[in-house]
């Protein structure tokens, strides 16, 4: 009876750190980021791929009011394209990976046979599941040469159930927040 909620509390964690947000940011580091002031949405933004299970233009609409109103939190103003400093351009989509378990008790050495003869091979469990996963990479790329040198990506294992549209401004937002928290003109003020 004692290992109940101990094990509860272990399936809890591990449900935690499974939703947490992944963030990763890369950049060039010779750019010199104080030139950037101005931004403007890239031309030739790409919406959201179908497999994220929402509608393409909310999705749209949800990625872009985040992104604008950190970027206007930081004192970036948005101009026309012709007038920015940089392009803000993303992509949003989700990808299922297979996770295969297999757990054999016969192979290990401690679960050997009387005299160590060992045990069919046919003896274990093998589980899989399907992982889902959502993800945002946001690019800013130079308006003068169409260099990128900023890519922030955020990744989030998704639940079963599609996010309501309130939720998925949450994430969104959140993981907006987070990977412009590494931006390096941020982090010098």
């Amino acid at each position: 009876m004692r290992q109940y909620p101990s094990a509860l509390l272990s399936l809890l964690l591990l449900t935690t750190v499974a939703t947490a947000q992944k963030v990763k940011v890369e950049f060039d580091r010779s750019e010199d980021f104080r030139q950037h002031v101005t931004w403007a949405w890239h031309p030739e933004t790409a919406p959201p791929q179908p497999t994220i299970r929402m509608d393409a233009d909310l999705a749209d609409e949800i990625v872009r009011s985040a992104v604008e109103g950190k970027l206007l939190d930081l004192g970036y103003r948005k101009v026309p394209v012709e007038e920015a400093d940089f392009l803000v351009t993303y992509i949003l989509s989700s990808i299922a990976e297979v996770d295969t378990t297999h757990y054999d008790p016969g192979n290990s050495p401690w679960a050997q046979g009387s005299y160590g003869h060992w045990r069919p091979f046919f003896e274990g469990e093998t589980a899989t599941s399907v992982i889902r996963k959502g993800m945002l990479i946001v690019d800013f790329v130079d308006a003068r040469d169409k260099t990128l040198f900023w890519r922030g990506m955020a990744e989030q294992v998704l639940k079963e159930k599609p996010a309501s549209e309130k939720d998925a401004r949450k994430i969104v937002g959140k993981a907006i927040n987070k990977l412009l928290k590494r931006y390096p003109r941020y982090q010098s003020q």
